[in-house]
């Protein structure tokens, strides 16, 4: 498999021959002196952007909260394109003129492929009830290795529970401790970020920085502490545009 990493949660996912654009938001910044918009990204879409988008064989969308889908990616991407997300986002996306829609209540098939979908608990507290719901994603199939992207979530039960049942090799977190109307953090800060290390050995890829402005934990933020922590080694922090790729377990 192949990660492009291209900005916040957005990805394309090379995986057994299909192309997955992972939580589409295409817009671009604001323009210089215009008045401050906390939904639009502060970073811009890396140069080879639209090239990798225009790969795509499918969408995956976790939810659609702003810095997910945005409306770029609804103007932007042709509607023919097989979506697949959670069921209380069918009857929006299909709104948006998308035409083939599924809503994965718990396990659905793209090719050869098996997609799981599992539960995100996108806070603490009221937050995880305010800004539901939220999910992630397992992709198996033979020859890949088991890819979990866990979508925008706290360390919680659900989590650590996704990784026992379905033993990734791949982790792909949202991190950057984002806060919102004063209930963050509702995605994963450093600690949370070592919890998910000390329950597997699977390589683990953080992503979700610094591109919208209610990130309080930035990529350099984040290196440091887990330099402090003897743990910087123990991830992966791509920049936006990087890949990574990923082969399967000889086990497997």
């Amino acid at each position: 498999m192949k990660y492009t990493l291209l900005r916040h949660a957005t990805a394309l996912l090379d995986y057994s021959r299909r192309r997955f654009l992972v939580d589409p938001v295409l817009g671009g910044m604001p323009a210089p002196g215009a008045e401050p918009d906390f939904r639009a990204p502060i970073t811009p879409l890396p140069e080879n952007a639209w090239d990798v988008i225009n790969q795509t064989d499918a969408l995956l969308v976790s939810h659609l909260h702003f810095d997910h889908f945005d409306e770029a990616a609804s103007r932007s991407l042709p509607k023919s394109l097989p979506v697949l997300g959670q069921p209380e986002d069918v009857a929006p996306l299909r709104d948006h003129g998308f035409e083939f829609v599924t809503g994965i209540a718990q396990t659905t098939s793209a090719g050869d492929i098996t997609v799981i979908r599992t539960i995100a608990r996108h806070g603490h507290g009221e937050a995880a009830s305010v800004f539901a719901p939220a999910s992630g994603f397992v992709l198996h199939t033979p020859g890949e290795p088991t890819v979990y992207l866990v979508g925008d979530s706290v360390w919680c039960d659900e989590v650590e529970e996704a990784i026992q049942a379905y033993k990734p090799d791949v982790i792909i977190l949202n991190g950057g401790a984002a806060h919102a109307r004063g209930m963050g953090p509702i995605t994963m800060d450093v600690d949370d970020l070592i919890r998910v290390r000390k329950t597997t050995e699977a390589e683990i890829v953080i992503v979700h920085l610094d591109a919208f402005g209610h990130m309080t934990q930035s990529r350099e933020f984040i290196a440091e502490a887990l330099q402090q922590a003897g743990l910087r080694d123990a991830f992966h922090i791509p920049a936006d545009g990087e890949s990574l790729t990923f082969t399967a377990p000889s086990s497997k």
